[in-house]
């Protein structure tokens, strides 16, 4: 601007404004500069994706600070200005470098229009702000689709080939059009469910959207991962939690209750975080379910059908030899807890199947609209947790009578990866002429 204005000194009547943009040009230019700077970043913040905790509550923040205050004062003045420098440049353009001057002009005061109305909408208005993604959100949630089988085999092949899951009971799972709840024993960081999420896809059609736990929606990268890739959803954040809440809609089980209106089929582990971060102290295939009574109330208030699930075998693969705190990351939902990532020691000898059953169905729909009486939460949590720890015990008896239940793994397993290796790097003509056969069905089954 100040650049313009310094080659128009041939009209008197704008004189006073040549000689003040000569003597202040440099410090006018840097000051819209620090503003727009300062502007550019509130918008920076803002455009993370996803409403974390910490990016509401550093926007909140920065719109609060006297420097964002400041640049709505002077935004309108700021705006007139270079204004009248595109108009002098168009009335009286310079004649050595007078286009160039006048897209950076007309760029510039674009910008500050496009920051001026950022700073407008932000300014007392973050709430709204939020409200306005987490709309954004939920369309995406209820809108997603599931990607190809093909893609979903692919992708767990060489861990199915490895630990070869076996299910039971398959045959229990209705065949309804109304959405049904998932409820399954949450073993040791989660390692059975990606054989779960394949077996129910490829066997019986339904792709299982997770409730999965906050703190993994804290992370850009990974929350991207989540949702857009496995479909899991965010529950509802915990209001004894001592972070701000990141969703403002005060409606409990808002996710949950979409979902079910949208048909899908939904999968949770009662024991959360806490059941799947296990310590040295637990004991394997514990459930910590304590007084959780989330999963009972939404499938009493929508009256769908609970499909208890039980796995075994993933936690006798390894041991837990350290607790590492996590209370220390600046993740929300983990910072400042007492939850502890467990280090593991695996046991090679001890690689086996993995197995799956279903119980028999528990239906809520009598007890439809019922969901703030205490005492049948409690008995449909304790049915689903009783039909849990009863399906632990027929796994283990199924798994000591399997004779496969630890060559099936180590000796197929191995005989696969050693065929495929060879397949795909031939180091001879005798392998050339003489390719390596497939495994047999029996070795590739689910």
């Amino acid at each position: 601007a100040s650049d313009v204005y310094k080659r128009q000194r041939g009209n008197s009547g704008m004189a006073w404004v040549h000689r003040n943009f000569e003597r202040h040009g440099k410090l006018y230019d840097r000051l819209v500069l620090m503003l727009l700077g300062f502007e550019a970043s509130v918008v920076a913040v803002w455009c993370v994706p996803y409403s974390l905790v910490y990016k509401v509550r550093l926007v909140k923040q920065l719109t609060a600070s006297t420097v964002f205050q400041l640049a709505g004062r002077f935004f309108p003045w700021a705006t007139m200005a270079l204004a009248g420098a595109v108009l002098l440049q168009l009335i009286r353009p310079d004649k050595t470098d007078g286009q160039r001057r006048l897209e950076r002009s007309l760029w510039a005061l674009l910008l500050l229009v496009f920051t001026r109305r950022a700073h407008y909408l932000a300014s007392n208005n973050v709430d709204s702000l939020v409200t306005l993604e987490h709309s954004a959100l939920e369309r995406d949630m209820v809108r997603w689709k599931p990607p190809p089988k093909a893609v979903v085999d692919l992708a767990t092949k060489l861990y199915r080939a490895v630990l070869h899951p076996v299910f039971v009971h398959l045959d229990r799972i209705p065949e309804t059009s109304r959405p049904l709840l998932f409820v399954s024993n949450h073993t040791i960081l989660g390692f059975d469910f990606p054989l779960l999420l394949h077996g129910l896809y490829q066997r019986k059609g339904i792709f299982l959207r997770t409730l999965a736990d906050h703190s993994h929606f804290q992370i850009p990268g990974n929350a991207e991962v989540m949702r857009s890739l496995l479909g899991a959803v965010d529950g509802t954040p915990r209001t004894t939690n001592p972070n701000p809440n990141p969703n403002p809609n005060p409606t409990p089980h808002r996710n949950i209750d979409l979902l079910m209106a949208s048909g899908a089929c939904i999968f949770v582990y009662p024991g959360g975080a806490r059941e799947t971060l296990k310590k040295t102290s637990d004991r394997k295939y514990e459930l910590m379910w304590h007084d959780h009574l989330g999963f009972a109330k939404a499938a009493v208030r929508h009256g769908c059908t609970i499909i208890p699930v039980t796995n075994i075998g993933t936690e006798d693969m390894v041991d837990v030899v350290y607790d590492l705190p996590l209370g220390w990351l600046p993740i929300p939902f983990l910072s400042g807890s007492d939850r502890t990532l467990p280090v593991m020691k695996p046991k090679i000898e001890a690689l086996q199947r993995v197995y799956f059953t279903f119980g028999e169905p528990i239906p809520t729909e009598q007890h439809m609209g019922k969901d703030t009486d205490r005492r049948i939460l409690e008995q449909v949590r304790d049915a689903t947790q009783q039909a849990i720890e009863s399906g632990l015990e027929e796994l283990r008896k199924i798994r000591s009578e399997d004779p496969k239940r630890y060559t099936n793994s180590t000796t197929s397993a191995s005989k696969y990866l050693a065929q495929w290796f060879r397949q795909a790097t031939p180091t001879s003509s005798h392998a050339r002429k003489h390719p390596v056969v497939s495994p047999k069905a029996a070795d590739c089954r689910l």
